[in-house]
């Protein structure tokens, strides 16, 4: 290996011309590290060859290449259990590794999944899988042009036209392998991490189904990516008919163990939405619709438990069954059978999706946040923006001085998707809004996010993980009758030096801050600058959550199931949070977020309101066994934990208005 003075030595030797070539060389590749996707500049001849190249320009990177290439290897381990013999998703997990091996400068790496693919493809021909020669010839197609693409990119342009000259144009294909070509790319957007990727996917699906509207993989892909694109609108409950439709067709051509499941799921979510909005009008629980919802409910536990028996040994359906059952109203769910199934997929691999779907049993279920915040920890070390969210959720539950500012920032140091930054943004500043009662912090992070998505769904039906709501509010309007007051408060010589725990909001309203920012607002919003500032606004939500709380305690008559008692940290108001399920404020689902089970939860059946004075049949619990004094040696490690930073929520302090009034 050289010596320092050697290297130094040898770039003192070069000329000025070459030491500005490295430099720029250098700066391209923490450019291509940084997943720029400028920096792929793909030659005009190779734009005809489809391939994760050729769209990895055509959407906005979501997530950083760290984060892609670890949830792709754990797909692939996945898949090694689930699907050991052909599998289209492994094809295209593996496309999504040379790319991202690329853009982050390690073209070794890239190349050595390349070898996967054609060990794989050679290993394939020889056989005589049916849906290999289904699709040989679009999948032949994109390895070739990756291939070509790579060579091409990493300068063997020679090498890249010479193989290029071999592929088969897509326009001379058949209309069944141009289907196939089309899902691959639909498929390779849906689990992208990309903005807007489920969109992209559905568009792209449409053309797949279109070309071949008889085969049924291709109705189940459809359904489940309109179902994905549903569930990446905050707080959407509208489930397309055609949806219903396609993967009931689906099934009528085949009893694939994945068709099932997801009908499963799209019966159980119809009913649930049906069920919520039609449940107090008169004569509901007597009239034909209600008869309808318990129909979707029985066939929704018929095709879980038809879908377990096809394939009792993979971790992903697993998942799903056990998360669905779990799910269905009190007189279809089976507990012990759903935890059953999420124990298993644990065990097989230890899935993100998983521990987080194990980790919300626990918490709505097992009566027990203690060990559902240790998987919610768990996930979100490992990245993921749901298992954060609730687990910053649950913790405030355990604890109510805990202090979320360094979880929720430490999120925004990884998230690089928009939408879930804006939604971390405005956890924080809510936080401090309606919690920390400080108008001046709040601000800084509502404008990072007027900055970087102001038309975030996030403010305007806002759901506060530290306080209990019916519904949605429009944080905008919150911010502006803070603000007012505030400011009206100052124009009278009024404000109190204890106004924020930084003692600096008298600094900021005298330097124009706060108008500043409102300013903003109403150019945004300017019908929200009638409103008449209510000085009781953020206090009334203090009290609905209290009522909501309470009203919970007295529903909630006995330990879930007949288990063992709660490990949620006592029975004071504020652990009382999460021990009733009554009611629709329940669901933090503007706070506790995400992928799988974010979106899941929209729509789905709360089960104590279905609750009556007879015992369930068995226990959840049963399952885990008791472990009450392994449990409450937790809790007092967890308490330990969470005390680390926190800060000390005094309101009679940080709440300007109340100690004027005082």
């Amino acid at each position: 290996m050289a010596s320092t003075q050697e290297a130094a030595d040898a770039i003192a030797g070069r000329s000025k011309e070459n030491l500005l070539e490295n430099l720029l060389d250098q700066m391209q590749k923490i450019d291509l590290k940084n997943g720029d996707c400028e920096n792929i500049v793909i030659p005009e001849w190779l734009k005809s060859c489809e391939s994760p190249f050729l769209w990895h320009l055509q959407e906005k990177r979501g997530l950083g290449s760290d984060h892609v290439i670890a949830r792709n290897m754990e797909k692939l381990a996945e898949l090694d259990i689930d699907e050991p013999d052909f599998s289209i998703q492994r094809f295209i997990t593996l496309l999504k590794l040379v790319l991202e091996y690329y853009v982050r400068n390690e073209i070794d790496k890239s190349w050595e999944t390349m070898k996967k693919f054609e060990d794989l493809l050679e290993k394939e021909a020889s056989g005589k899988n049916e849906d290999y020669h289904k699709t040989k010839l679009s999948l032949g197609h994109v390895i070739s042009s990756t291939k070509v693409h790579l060579l091409a990119l990493t300068g063997d342009e020679d090498k890249a036209r010479k193989i290029g000259q071999d592929i088969i144009p897509i326009k001379v294909m058949k209309e069944p392998d141009q289907a196939a070509l089309h899902a691959m790319k639909a498929r390779f957007f849906l689990y992208s991490g990309y903005e807007n990727g489920e969109s992209k996917g559905v568009a792209l699906m449409r053309k797949a189904y279109e070309l071949e509207p008889n085969n049924p993989e291709w109705e189940y892909l459809l359904a489940k990516m309109l179902r994905q694109e549903r569930r990446d609108v905050p707080f959407s409950v509208d489930i397309p008919r055609e949806e219903l439709l396609l993967l009931e067709k689906a099934v009528e051509k085949s009893r694939n163990q994945k068709y099932l499941v997801y009908l499963a799921q799209v019966y159980w979510e119809c009913g649930s939405q049906a069920w919520r909005q039609y449940k107090n009008k008169p004569d509901f629980y007597t009239s034909t619709l209600n008869d309808v919802i318990q129909k979707m409910n029985e066939n929704a536990i018929n095709y879980y438990k038809e879908a377990y028996e096809l394939s009792p040994d993979s971790p992903a359906m697993l998942r799903r069954i056990g998360y669905g059952i779990m799910n269905l109203p009190k007189k279809f769910a089976d507990y012990n059978f759903a935890l059953k199934c999420l124990l298993r997929s644990v065990e097989m691999t230890e899935n993100i999706m998983s521990l987080h779907v194990l980790g919300t049993f626990y918490h709505r279920y097992g009566n027990d946040n203690v060990k559902a915040l240790e998987y919610f920890e768990k996930t979100a070390k490992l990245g993921s923006h749901a298992g954060l969210c609730d687990m910053v959720r649950v913790k405030y539950m355990l604890d109510p001085e805990y202090n979320p500012c360094e979880d929720l920032e430490s999120g925004l140091k990884w998230e690089i998707k928009k939408k879930y930054r804006s939604q971390l943004l405005s956890q924080l500043g809510g936080y401090f809004l309606l919690i920390r009662r400080n108008l001046a912090q709040s601000i800084k992070y509502f404008s990072q996010i007027l900055a970087d998505d102001r038309d975030t769904p996030y403010m305007k039906t806002f759901k506060c993980s530290f306080l209990r709501m019916y519904e949605p509010i429009n944080l905008f309007h919150y911010i502006i009758n803070e603000a007012l007051l505030l400011l009206q408060k100052t124009s009278k010589g009024q404000l109190d030096s204890s106004v924020s725990d930084d003692e600096d909001v008298e600094h900021v309203a005298g330097t124009g801050y706060v108008e500043d920012f409102v300013d903003k607002l109403s150019e945004i919003h300017p019908e929200l600058m009638e409103i008449t500032p209510d000085p009781q606004l953020v206090d009334k939500l203090h009290v609905t959550s209290k009522e909501i709380i309470d009203k919970e305690k007295n529903n909630f008559r006995g330990p879930r199931n007949n288990s063992t008692p709660s490990h949620r940290g006592g029975y004071g108001s504020h652990q009382e949070r999460g021990r009733g399920r009554g009611g629709r404020g329940y669901h933090h689902r503007g706070g506790g977020a995400s992928s799988e089970v974010l979106s899941e939860r929209r729509g789905r059946f709360s089960v104590a309101n279905q609750r009556n004075n007879e015992n369930s049949e068995g226990s959840a619990r049963n399952l885990y066994g008791d472990h009450s004094e392994r449990s409450a040696r937790e809790s007092s490690d967890k308490r330990g934990r969470m005390g680390r930073g926190r800060g000390r929520r005094d309101n009679n302090h940080t709440n300007w208005r109340k100690k004027d009034e005082n």
